[in-house]
């Protein structure tokens, strides 16, 4: 291969710095040394990189195209470089967390931040999960660590969960909705002739919703946002986390309604395999007071 690195990382920082001598003085190079790997890469390639005809040095279109795709190629090999002297050390080269949509994502970034600071190197992949998608991405061991999966945990040998707090629902209606000037507690028979939001197929849904009877008209959408939005718009009734609901309650835009059957709260958990944590999970685990504490801030916003 006649493209090395070290001549990529010499074009580009003659590139940055705009002459041979501070670009020299940056990677404590001779200038002349520079000279030469420049002049070999041309001499190899059959190309011009830089034109030398004024006082400082500009990239040809053929150079700008060694620099910009050798920026990629150096930014890779130095996160190639600094993984590999983790796996040395033990560390993982990655951590897949799942975060139930409830959470707020902005409660995790003083965490990230910290964590960072510490290990760099570490590739953190984070995903959304809702209903029992938390649980499943843990089981089927898509992520290492899920914060925020609802209810009881499947029985699983090897699980480990801790509860971080309950989620309380309520049930809401737009003001323009028929059932904002219903008497309270509205009946499940009077609930059946309106349609009713959820997230998720009814099959994922039995377990989740007591307020849901057999031959309800549904309307079932793909996220928490989505179906705030259908609850906004008097589209529909439901359910939406008494922490997400209270702003739009205390605004006038959602009314508040009492039923005959009322959802029970739902405990919230973190959990993770039992297997032996590596040092990235370790450091999460050796927080999850930290972690708890920012979860049960969330959900304390709406009481």
């Amino acid at each position: 291969m006649k493209i090395t690195l070290e001549a990529l990382q010499v074009i580009e920082a003659i590139a940055r710095c705009g002459t041979f001598g501070l670009a020299g003085e940056e990677l404590h190079k001779a200038p002349s040394s520079l000279s030469y790997v420049v002049q070999k890469l041309e001499s190899d390639l059959g190309v011009t990189v830089f034109d030398r005809s004024g006082l400082r040095v500009r990239l040809t279109r053929t150079g700008a195209l060694l620099v910009e795709e050798g920026r990629q190629l150096l930014r890779i090999a130095h996160e190639l470089e600094a993984r590999a002297r983790r796996v040395e050390t033990g560390w993982e080269t990655e951590l897949k967390i799942a975060v139930d949509a409830i959470l707020p994502f902005d409660i995790l970034t003083p965490m990230i931040t910290a964590f960072h600071a510490e290990n760099p190197y570490t590739r953190l992949l984070f995903s959304q999960e809702m209903l029992g998608g938390t649980w499943q991405a843990l089981v089927s061991n898509h992520v290492d660590l899920v914060i925020g999966a609802v209810g009881d945990a499947p029985v699983v040998q090897g699980l480990f969960s801790v509860p971080v707090g309950d989620l309380e629902s309520v049930f809401v209606v737009a003001p323009g909705h028929p059932l904002a000037e219903m008497a309270e507690p509205i009946e499940c028979a009077t609930l059946w002739q309106h349609q009713f939001a959820e997230i998720g197929a009814r099959h994922e849904l039995a377990a989740m919703s007591a307020a849901l009877v057999e031959g309800q008209k549904q309307i079932n959408v793909p996220t928490l946002q989505a179906k705030e939005a259908v609850l906004l718009a008097g589209i529909a009734c439901g359910y939406l986390p008494r922490c997400m609901a209270v702003r739009h309650i205390a605004g006038g835009q959602l009314v508040q309604k009492r039923l005959c059957e009322e959802r029970p709260a739902r405990t919230l958990h973190l959990a993770w395999s039992g297997k032996e944590p590596g040092p990235a999970l370790s450091w999460w685990l050796d927080r999850k007071e930290t972690l708890i504490a920012s979860v049960r801030e969330s959900l304390a916003l709406g009481s």
